[in-house]
């Protein structure tokens, strides 16, 4: 993640309060929106908000043996964070 690195040492953060930045969230979806927009995407498979985690899924949390999302245990696993973000609705710049 050396762009993540570059961007918490330009503001000045910790990797936490990184992640929890709607700046750095901005950053991400305006990629996001472009790669969208090359694929010509519709606005249902566009996101609207999301969770930066530190640590990547792993087969022992939440992926299958052939990398699949274990959506079950993903959505137990991380319900707060996904009631929070419906709760706090589109938090990201289009």
């Amino acid at each position: 993640m050396p762009a993540l690195e570059k961007w918490k040492e330009e503001n000045n953060l910790e990797e936490d309060a990184a992640l929890a930045s709607v700046d750095l969230k901005n950053k991400i979806n305006a990629d996001l929106l472009k790669l969208a927009a090359e694929n010509k995407l519709n606005g249902l498979e566009k996101p609207k908000n999301m969770l930066l985690l530190a640590t990547p899924f792993s087969i022992e949390d939440v992926l299958t043996p052939t990398f699949k999302l274990k959506r079950n245990v993903a959505k137990v696993k991380f319900e707060n964070e996904i009631k929070a973000m419906y709760a706090e609705g589109s938090i990201l710049k289009k």
